[in-house]
C-alpha cells in the first residue's frame, strides 16, 4: 500500500502559492506537477510545503507583478469548479494552513476555527511503522555476508586453476633480447 503522505492527491483543487490549481500528478516526492487555472503558462510544479486544500470562501489577494484580471479569471475558475461539483474543500487532506504560508502568500481564510484545525496527514503518520518495512535479522545479514565471502574465494580459485597457474606458481619476468 502506498501512502500519500500530505492527503493530496491528483484531481484536488489546491492553493499552489498563490495560484489556484489542479493537482496533476506527482513529480517527485516534494514536488506535483499543477494546471493553474486562467494563466497563459498553465503547467507548472510546486513543492509540497506550499500547497494547501482551497476552500470557497479563501481570499488570496493578487501576487506583485501578475495581471489582476488573469488572476481574477483565475480564482473564478477555481470556485466554479467547486460549485460544480457542489464541495466546500477542493482536497481532503493538508487543510491546516502553517503561520508561514499565511505570511507568504496572505491567504485570508473565512472557515470556522474548528474546521481550520483539521490535522495535517503527515501529523498522523510515523514513518517507522511504513507498511512493508522489515528490519533484517542481524543473524541473516551475518549469514549472507559469509556465503558472499565464500563465493567470491571459490570464484577466485577457479579462475586460478582455470588458467593453470595454481595457487603456487610464481611468476617470472624473462629478459627478451633486443635485436
Amino acid at each position: 500500500m502506498i501512502r500519500n503522505r500530505r492527503g493530496l492527491k491528483a484531481g484536488d483543487v489546491v492553493w499552489a502559492g498563490a495560484y489556484p490549481g489542479l493537482l496533476v500528478r506527482k513529480k517527485n516526492s516534494n514536488r506535483w506537477v499543477i494546471e493553474f487555472f486562467g494563466f497563459s503558462h498553465q503547467v507548472g510544479s510546486e513543492k509540497t510545503q506550499n500547497i494547501v486544500a482551497l476552500h470557497i470562501g479563501d481570499y488570496v489577494p493578487c501576487p506583485q507583478g501578475e495581471t489582476v484580471g488573469y488572476y481574477e479569471i483565475a480564482i473564478q475558475e477555481a470556485m466554479d469548479l467547486m460549485e460544480m461539483l457542489q464541495q466546500d474543500w477542493g482536497s481532503e487532506g493538508r487543510r491546516s494552513v502553517s503561520p508561514n504560508f499565511f505570511q507568504k502568500f496572505g491567504l485570508v481564510r473565512h472557515v470556522d476555527v474548528a474546521m481550520d484545525q483539521t490535522l495535517d496527514v503527515d501529523e498522523t503518520i510515523e514513518e517507522e511503522y511504513e507498511v512493508g518495512v522489515v528490519e533484517p535479522d542481524e543473524k541473516s545479514a551475518q549469514n549472507q555476508i559469509l556465503f558472499s565471502v565464500v563465493i567470491f574465494i571459490v570464484r577466485r580459485l577457479e579462475w586460478q586453476y582455470q588458467n593453470h597457474e595454481g595457487p603456487n606458481k610464481k611468476f617470472v619476468v624473462k629478459k627478451v633480447p633486443k635485436e
